[in-house]
């Protein structure tokens, strides 16, 4: 072989001999150097963390069991668009059910979303309703809601919460990370679309449960104190007041009756008249010290 061929040999060879060096170089970098973070992406694009259910807000009772605050459910009415093949007869169906005129629900249905709430929360009547009619793209879906079975008892002791089942005031909105649920996670192999591979093995991952509030409040002595209060301002003609019992041996608040106060189960209408009577008077005006500190 002449020198000229020798010399293109050697050439493409020493090519060749960088290139494989750029690989293994490459490679070395891969699975040795980078391996960590490498391996924690391939993991976060296989397994998430997804959220299968939503467990109860903890509950909120008097020092005798009594329950103040708890929780019900309701039916959140939602569609898939692409899926209803004929909106105006599912909106015929649903519309009456919902409560709601036929076009708005039309309008929902025909519009270019991938996913469309027609109702944020119906009673559990309705939504068995819309379930039993088996409607192809509609999905009912539970919800839980907050409840006050004693209505505006204890209001400013309670406070309320929000659809978001976020606590605001009284004991909800200072306890309200112990009271939050948590919702059941699952964690494990997903696919493009982020749902569960149905034969994979993975464990579900199950919440603590929330956690539920017992008061030193006596609901009776509570009632009686609020009939107390309002019987003294209609007869003073006064603005508002406040009454607190407490017993003297263990300074354990029994009764803390606020006036005006509102109902917590429908504390969205209080915006429409003003200034909301939410904040509770006995802990957030002040007073000037009276003859009982004497």
């Amino acid at each position: 072989m002449t020198e000229g061929p020798r010399r293109r040999l050697r050439l493409v060879c020493t090519i060749m001999a960088a290139l494989v060096m750029v690989i293994v170089v490459h490679l070395v970098r891969v699975q040795v150097v980078d391996h960590d973070d490498y391996e924690e992406w391939a993991h976060d694009q296989r397994v998430r963390l997804v959220v299968m259910a939503d467990a109860p807000r903890g509950a909120i009772y008097d020092r005798d069991g009594n329950m103040l605050a708890g929780n019900g459910v309701r039916y959140a009415i939602e569609a898939a668009p692409a899926y209803v093949s004929d909106p105006l007869a599912v909106a015929e169906q649903v519309a009456p059910i919902l409560e709601q005129p036929v076009k708005e629900i039309r309008d929902l249905l025909e519009g270019d979303g991938l996913w469309v709430q027609l109702a944020a929360q119906v009673s559990k009547e309705a939504g068995e309703q819309v379930a039993e009619l088996g409607l192809l793209g509609i999905t009912v879906r539970p919800t839980w809601v907050r409840e006050y079975p004693e209505g505006d008892l204890a209001a400013h002791v309670l406070g309320f919460c929000t659809v978001e089942i976020t606590g605001y005031y009284g004991v909800e909105g200072f306890y309200d990370t112990t009271l939050r649920p948590q919702p059941v996670e699952w964690e494990g192999p997903v696919d493009t679309a982020n749902e569960q591979i149905p034969w994979a093995v993975a464990p579900i991952v199950l919440p603590d449960p929330a956690t539920s509030l017992v008061l030193t409040i006596d609901r009776t002595m509570q009632a009686f104190a609020e009939q107390e209060l309002m019987r003294s301002i209609l007869q003073f003609d006064a603005q508002g007041g406040t009454i607190i019992v407490m017993a003297p041996d263990t300074f354990e608040i029994l009764a803390l009756a606020s006036l005006p106060s509102y109902d917590p189960n429908n504390y969205a209408d209080y915006y429409a008249w003003g200034e909301p009577p939410f904040a509770a008077p006995a802990v957030s005006e002040q007073y000037e010290p009276g003859a009982i500190f004497k």
